[in-house]
């Protein structure tokens, strides 16, 4: 019988999830660098352009590892529309809002040519970053624990 691999299901969640945070830093450095360059600050002798393809493909990989990672918590996602905000966590009620917002916006920023666009999309995606962290840091000793438990021989856990 042939065992399929699922990146929304046990062992492929956690190389998903370990993908996404990669990504993500990959993801706000660009934005900074970005940010950062159109005030004429450079970085590594890099142009404006190199790092707007750079943030735009990263992006574009974060996004679709965003969209796996909503998948595998699509339970939690529907517990939300049928049960309301009772028991559910706020941090990552704000981050989905957030996020959302920020996905919108920074589309809007690469297909139209209005700056105050993308400095909303900069604000938002600085708002963000915090309650990230807080959510992240909050579900580190459960991903260690599934690391240890999947991945690790009996004589290192």
């Amino acid at each position: 019988m042939r065992s399929e691999i699922s990146l929304v299901r046990g062992k492929g969640i956690l190389f998903t999830d370990i993908i996404l945070a990669i990504f993500f830093i990959l993801v706000f450095w660009s934005g900074l660098a970005l940010h950062m360059t159109r005030h004429h600050v450079f970085l590594f002798d890099w142009t404006n352009s190199a790092f707007t393809y750079i943030h735009i493909i990263c992006s574009l990989f974060f996004l679709a590892l965003m969209l796996l990672h909503i998948i595998a918590h699509l339970n939690w996602f529907k517990g939300l529309l049928k049960k309301g905000l009772k028991n559910r966590s706020k941090i990552t009620i704000l981050i989905s809002l957030l996020f959302f917002s920020s996905i919108t916006t920074g589309l809007f920023a690469l297909f139209t040519d209005n700056s105050s666009i993308g400095l909303h999309h900069y604000k938002l995606s600085l708002l963000m970053m915090p309650f990230v962290l807080i959510h992240i840091m909050t579900r580190t000793p459960s991903i260690i624990k599934m690391i240890r438990k999947n991945y690790l021989s009996p004589s290192i856990k």
